[in-house]
């Protein structure tokens, strides 16, 4: 009889709660061991999309395959990307010395 030798590959990946493919897991070779992390695909917007709730799975590749899942929870910071603006960069006002108090002067 011959033996042949199975190769097991486990690994990860993002089992739900990546919206619009944010996320994915990357992996890295280095001597004798493999590095995954989660990696951005693209820009974040607070607006958008305020918080994800990953759930992540690890697997060993074996049949039938052993499995675990672990819930990650990404909370987005807010960038002040809404800046103020004027619509002019002076305003000028009139005002009569007579004006009563809590008069509106000006409007921007």
């Amino acid at each position: 009889k011959q033996w042949y030798q199975r190769r097991v590959r486990g690994g990860y990946r993002i089992k739900s709660g990546n919206i619009d493919n944010t996320f994915e897991i990357v992996s890295i070779k280095a001597v004798n061991r493999k590095f995954y992390y989660l990696h951005l695909n693209r820009m974040l917007d607070r607006e958008r999309t305020p918080e994800f709730n990953l759930v992540i799975e690890a697997y060993d590749g074996a049949y039938p395959a052993k499995k675990d899942e672990l819930q990650v929870h990404v909370i987005v910071q807010d960038e002040n990307d809404c800046s103020p603006e004027f619509n002019q960069t002076h305003y000028y006002a009139s005002v009569r010395e007579d004006a009563n108090i809590g008069f509106r002067i000006l409007t921007v």
